[in-house]
């Protein structure tokens, strides 16, 4: 089947209240149900993960990847820190792809990512 490969570089957050945070991205595939999710960085609004991630495509046409950062708690329920939606079909085929995607319900907030569909 299909896949997307990425790396997700660094997010930015610029709006919340506080100087840090305890950020982590998840990625949801609409189709199959999948679900990743990083790991939390510590106390920054700057958060750099580095880390590569692999999702399996149904339709290129139709599939995309929600994606939610949030503020890790350990007492209460995560805040957000932003949304995005990532459309399969606006990623060419077999070629690395810079993604600056802007996070929406939030003031100001951004992630890098590197991304790669891999058709089969």
């Amino acid at each position: 089947s299909s896949r997307v490969l990425w790396t997700l570089a660094v997010t930015q957050f610029f709006d919340k209240v506080s100087l840090s945070s305890d950020p982590y991205v998840e990625f949801l595939l609409d189709h199959k149900q999948q679900h990743i999710k990083s790991e939390p960085k510590q106390q920054t609004l700057s958060p750099v993960w580095n880390k590569r991630f692999k999702l399996e495509i149904g339709n290129k046409e139709t599939d995309f990847i929600f994606v939610k950062c949030k503020d890790w708690d350990a007492m209460k329920t995560d805040d957000s820190l932003g949304t995005a939606v990532i459309h399969v079909k606006d990623l060419p085929d077999n070629a690395n792809t810079r993604l600056n995607v802007k996070l929406e319900g939030v003031k100001s907030g951004e992630l890098i990512i590197d991304m790669k569909y891999i058709p089969s």
